[in-house]
Formats: structure tokens, C-alpha cells, sequence
């Protein structure tokens, strides 16, 4: 028996994608893809720019194909020229599209769950690491404190003057925070559900933010200095825009719509562990998130 073909397409960006559709498996029969529901991959980007049928995939002569169908954009492999209406291109492996703001790449079908097998164990991976070494930075001439040769003291500014044990105040009860919370909308724990309301903090935030003064009354930093300051300070105070900075990092860095291709979708699974163990007050398991996502940040 001669196994039919079959070609995978997944969404790059999954954060322009507004539908629930993130992954595609193209038979020999082929399929439409635009934000038709109808469509065999059903997708729309945060402006709606994707046309209902926006793209034809088909099979012919032992190859996959591609028509932009009349009056679509589409920019494929990364061209600043948009395919020409009715073109069909024969598609390959690794073969990139952008149809409005979403960015799409076609894999082997057999990829789409390698990937999520993947994924899924670098997940499985952070329960390994839960103690971090610490790394102890000394400024120059000093053991403990700041060294700063300043216009003012610093050093008594920041050792007397702000109080920073808000950072670390583990008498917060945060289980009492949760029950406080009477929210009328109650929204299932999605991916898109978590991102729609993140975007709504970060337009809440930007909106209200607070005019700054550069101030020049202090002699300039050396690099110990620096590794003074980001050990010993906070550089954000306000807990939301700490906690925005962190899981859009996370949610950015370590999601992959291939998830969702699984019985179970693990990084939800783990995210939902997580912030339930901080209500218990530890942090641990999002210390590791984000540094596996600094990770995977840096790698790129």
C-alpha cells in the first residue's frame, strides 16, 4: 500500500492570530485557508486581513502546490512582492508565507508532533531545576554595600531612603489576593485568553505611565557598578508591570501552537501549576520559566 502525501503548515507568530487554529495537515485532497471557518486551516490576524479564502493548497503530478486565490496578498519567502493572483507555485519544505500579519512555514506533516514532543520535554525539563545557583557580585573595593563615587551618596540613599523589601515580603498572603478577586467573567485558561488579557494590562500601563527627569547630579557608572545595581536593586516597583514583563516573555519565548496539537496541552498544564504554586508563595517554578525563556531568547 502507497501512503498518501501530506504536507504540515504552522503559524510562526501565534500571537497575530486571533482564531484557535494554529497547525494544518494538508492531504492529497488539498484545502482553502483563509478566515472562513469553512476553510480546512482557519486563521485571521488582528487587523482582518485575511480574506476568507485567502489561499489554495492542492496536490498535482506528486507535488504541493500553492494559488493565491483573486485579490489576496500573499509574500512568500520572505519576497517584498506579493504572489501575482492565480500564480501556482509548487511548495516546499521549509517554505515561508505571510498572509497579512501572520507569518506561516511549511513542515513535514510527521514534524508538526516531533515538535511537540520536543517542546513538550524542554517543559518536563525545568522540574529538574529547581535550585539555581547563586552568583555573588562584588564591586570594586567592597565586600558588602556600594561603592559609588557620586555628586551625592547613593550609597545612603539606597541603604536608608527607599525600602525595597517589597521584593522579597513572603508575608503576603496571596491566597487571600485570589479570593478577593470577583471577577464576573469567567474566561477559560487559554493561550489566547492569557494573551488578550496581557495586551490589556500592557495598554493599561502604557496609558497610565509617568513622566520621567533625567537627573545628572550623580558622577557616571563603571561596570561594577552596574553589577552593584541590577544584584542589590529592584528596577521595577510595580508588581503588574514586573509580572506583564515576565509572562510575556514566557508565553513568547517558550510557547508553540504545536501544543495544541496534543491530548493535553503541557505548557498550559505547567503554566497553571506555576501560578498556582505561587499563590503558596514560591517562585521557583517561574525563576526557571524565565530563565529558560532568557534562554531561548538569547539563542536567537
Amino acid at each position: 500500500m502507497i501512503d498518501k502525501e501530506s504536507m504540515g503548515l504552522i503559524i510562526e507568530n501565534i500571537d497575530e492570530n486571533i482564531t484557535k487554529t494554529v497547525a494544518c495537515v494538508f492531504d492529497e485532497a488539498g484545502g482553502l485557508v483563509g478566515s472562513s471557518p469553512e476553510c480546512l486551516f482557519w486563521i485571521q490576524d488582528k487587523n482582518n486581513s485575511v480574506k476568507e479564502k485567502h489561499v489554495k493548497i492542492t496536490f498535482e503530478e506528486g507535488f504541493f502546490t500553492m494559488t493565491p486565490i483573486e485579490g489576496s496578498d500573499i509574500f512568500y519567502n520572505n519576497s517584498f512582492s506579493r504572489l501575482e493572483d492565480g500564480y501556482e507555485i509548487i511548495i516546499n519544505k521549509g517554505d515561508v508565507l505571510k498572509l497579512g500579519l501572520i507569518e506561516l512555514r511549511f513542515v513535514d506533516s510527521k514534524e508538526i508532533k516531533q515538535e511537540t514532543l520536543k517542546q513538550a520535554k524542554e517543559i518536563k525539563e525545568i522540574e529538574k531545576h529547581t535550585q539555581m545557583d547563586e552568583i555573588e557580585l562584588k564591586p570594586r573595593g567592597k565586600i558588602d554595600g556600594l561603592d559609588f563615587k557620586a555628586k551625592e551618596n547613593i550609597k545612603e540613599l539606597i541603604e536608608t531612603k527607599i525600602d525595597y523589601s517589597f521584593i522579597e515580603d513572603n508575608n503576603i498572603k496571596n491566597s487571600e489576593v485570589i479570593m478577593e478577586s470577583n471577577s464576573s467573567v469567567n474566561l477559560d485558561f487559554t493561550y489566547e485568553n492569557i494573551g488578550k488579557i496581557l495586551d490589556k494590562l500592557q495598554n493599561e500601563l502604557s496609558q497610565n505611565r509617568k513622566k520621567t527627569i533625567l537627573n545628572d547630579n550623580f558622577q557616571k557608572l563603571n561596570i561594577d557598578d552596574f553589577q552593584t545595581v541590577i544584584s542589590k536593586i529592584p528596577l521595577i516597583k510595580d508588581t503588574k508591570l514586573i509580572n506583564l514583563v515576565v509572562l510575556k516573555l514566557i508565553t513568547k519565548e517558550l510557547y508553540s501552537p504545536v501544543f495544541k496539537e496534543m491530548e493535553e496541552d503541557i505548557f498550559m498544564t505547567y503554566l497553571q501549576n506555576a501560578l498556582q504554586n505561587i499563590i503558596k508563595n514560591d517562585q521557583n517554578i517561574f525563576e526557571n520559566l524565565t530563565l529558560l525563556s532568557l534562554n531561548k531568547y538569547k539563542e536567537k
